[in-house]
């Protein structure tokens, strides 16, 4: 769970396998994993007010930047593993990261998009 300003609170829900449980792999990922935006309202109750999808598979952290303006998303393995092998010697997978930017009047995420760095493309 992450706060932000005190103002919104951002839950990771990492899903569970096929078989409902919490151990999620490559092979067995986590189904309906999301994160959810909480408001902090009077008396600390928190109100739902969005829910929010990484570009990953089995999201396990979530971080806020030192701002607080981008929240990213830690996810044990990329949506495509095009460019691990082609990157990593013998690597069959890899992760990847999530950003959102967020909206500081309604905590409302945006996601950033990844500007697409490939094994040509990459600074070294």
């Amino acid at each position: 769970m992450l706060l932000t300003g005190g103002n919104f609170v951002y839950v990771l829900n990492r899903g569970a396998n096929a078989a409902g449980g919490s151990t999620c792999t490559t092979a067995d990922p986590c189904l309906n994993s999301n994160i959810t935006e909480f408001a902090v309202g009077g008396n600390g109750i928190l109100t739902y007010q969005a829910t929010f999808y990484t570009q990953g598979i089995n999201p396990f952290r979530l971080m806020l930047d030192s701002s607080g303006s981008y929240l990213m998303a830690l996810d044990h393995d990329a949506p495509s593993n095009t460019y691990c092998a082609a990157e990593l010697a013998g690597a069959t997978t890899c992760g990847d990261i999530t950003v959102f930017s967020i909206n500081s009047t309604t905590g409302r995420l945006t996601l950033v998009t990844n500007a697409q760095q490939t094994a040509t493309t990459a600074p070294r």
